[in-house]
C-alpha cells in the first residue's frame, strides 16, 4: 500500500474509534463486556456447554461479525457504495498445519475473489474478558478498517 494509502487508513481508522467511542459513551457501553452485547449462546444451553462454545472460532468469527456490523452501522467504518455489511463474511483459520501456526481472522465479501486477513489471534480480540471500550477492540477497529479498504483496492 502506498504511503499515503496507508496515511488515510491510518487516518481512518482512528476517526472510527472516535466514532465507535462516541456510540459507547452515548449509551453507557464502555464497561459491558463483549460477549455480554453480542450474547448468541442459545439460553437453553448448559454453562459448560456455553463456555465451551465461547471459545470456539465459530463463536469467536461470529462476534467479530457481528461487531464489524455495528462498526459500519454507526459510521465507524465506511463501506464502498452498493456495499452492505451484512454480505460479509468472516472465518478462523490457520495459515499453516503447524499446530504452533497462530490462528487469524479473515474477511470475505462476495464481490471479491479473495479474503483479506484481517488479524492475528482472534482470541485475544473476541473472548469473555474483553469490554466494549477496550483497548483490544480499539485495535481490532484499525485491522478490519484496514482490511476493507484492502479488500476493495
Amino acid at each position: 500500500m502506498p504511503s499515503a494509502a496507508a496515511a488515510q487508513v491510518v487516518q481512518n481508522a482512528v476517526q472510527g474509534t472516535r466514532v465507535w467511542a462516541a456510540f459507547l459513551k452515548r449509551h453507557n457501553l464502555n464497561a459491558v463486556k463483549l460477549f455480554e452485547y453480542y450474547d448468541i449462546v442459545p439460553k437453553t444451553w448448559s454453562a459448560d456447554a456455553a463456555a465451551g462454545l465461547k471459545e470456539s472460532s465459530v463463536y469467536q468469527a461470529r462476534i467479530a461479525q457481528e461487531f464489524f456490523r455495528d462498526l459500519v452501522g454507526v459510521g465507524a467504518i465506511t463501506l464502498p457504495a452498493g456495499k452492505k455489511a451484512e454480505d460479509f463474511n468472516f472465518v478462523i483459520l490457520k495459515d499453516s498445519q503447524l499446530v504452533t501456526s497462530p490462528f487469524y481472522l479473515y474477511m470475505k465479501h462476495p464481490s471479491e475473489t479473495d479474503a483479506v486477513k484481517v488479524l492475528a489471534g482472534p482470541n485475544i480480540y473476541f473472548n469473555d474478558d474483553v469490554k466494549m471500550g477496550g483497548p483490544s477492540l480499539k485495535n481490532a477497529i484499525h485491522d478490519l478498517t484496514r482490511a476493507t479498504t484492502e479488500l476493495f483496492r
